[in-house]
């Protein structure tokens, strides 16, 4: 997903990898469980991969609508990859459960993937533009379904060459979390860590120590 601020041209299948920075930071700060996880727009594995490079716990199942992504999926090891389109899942994913379902949804699509992920898993995590908490079509769903709001401090860069024209911040719904609604502004990013990534005992290394 990416603003169109700097730009009126937009992918046509509205796909933007995500920077595996924004994944480190909320990582960080969240305690997510292991165990089955869904990336419902997986493209090529960005976040999938992302999340590999700190954990090993997670099983995944990935879902992408763009064929020319299974290959690419498909050397990554996952448990299932499917060609499908999310908000309309064919059996029997749609009777599945997943302990987390963590993506970056299209920007045209977003509440309807949101809403389907809720039904599957029990902690939801998108990444979504700040100011996706307004907006008249999604107030009244949003009303019963306030999330949890993790920060991004830096914009991430959805494409080559400077950051995007907006604010993003991971926004998180609980299946059994009471408390919904918490604010928080997630820890910065070194410019050399946005433009690159770190090794893997590094990244690691940093996860541990902020969750201890």
């Amino acid at each position: 997903m990416s603003a169109t601020g700097r730009s009126d041209v937009r992918d046509s299948a509205d796909y933007y990898a995500t920077p595996a920075f924004c994944v480190r930071r909320l990582l960080e700060r969240v305690q997510l469980p292991g165990g089955p996880w869904l990336e419902p727009c997986a493209g090529e594995g960005a976040v999938i991969k992302a999340v590999n490079e700190l954990r090993s716990d997670v099983d995944w199942t990935a879902v992408e609508y763009r064929p020319e992504c299974l290959k690419p999926l498909h050397a990554l090891n996952l448990n299932s990859v499917q060609i499908d389109s999310f908000t309309t899942l064919s059996m029997p994913l749609r009777r599945a459960h997943f302990a987390v379902c963590l993506s970056n949804p299209p920007y045209r699509s977003a509440l309807p993937f949101v809403q389907r992920a809720c039904e599957l898993a029990d902690i939801v995590v998108f990444l979504l533009r700040l100011n996706w908490l307004a907006g008249r079509e999604r107030h009244a769903w949003l009303m019963k379904h306030v999330p949890n709001v993790y920060v991004l401090p830096d914009r991430p860069s959805f494409v080559d060459g400077g950051t995007d024209a907006t604010d993003y911040a991971w926004m998180l719904w609980h299946r059994e979390e009471n408390v919904a609604g918490v604010i928080e502004v997630l820890a910065t990013t070194p410019a050399e860590e946005r433009r690159g990534s770190p090794d893997r005992e590094s990244a690691q290394l940093s996860l541990l120590g902020d969750v201890a």
